[in-house]
């Protein structure tokens, strides 16, 4: 997206720390997501598997967020997790560690 406003390499991307893992986590999702609940409540599944792993480790798990651009399911998790915001394109919501 970068590419289509800014030049190459003028906003550098990183990832703070605490989310690399989280990040990471990403990668191993399949793609292209089709936005069912299915991957829906899979994504949501791994994010809480990885954040009871760093707990369970003695690690800080950092406040986590989930946030569906354009979902094609609306409110497909708000019975999970808590929807923090909600626009015509996204919904935010809040990951609480279980």
């Amino acid at each position: 997206m970068t590419g289509t406003w800014a030049y190459a390499g003028q906003h550098p991307i990183s990832i703070k720390p605490d989310y690399q893992l989280y990040y990471d986590l990403f990668s191993t999702w399949r793609l292209p997501v089709v936005c069912s609940a299915a991957e829906y409540d899979a994504a949501l599944r791994s994010i809480e598997e990885l954040a009871d792993t760093q707990a369970a480790a003695g690690q800080v798990v950092p406040p986590l967020y989930l946030i569906l651009i354009w979902p094609r399911q609306p409110g497909a998790l708000a019975s999970q997790i808590e929807l923090l915001e909600r626009g015509h394109d996204y919904e935010l919501y809040a990951v609480k560690q279980r």
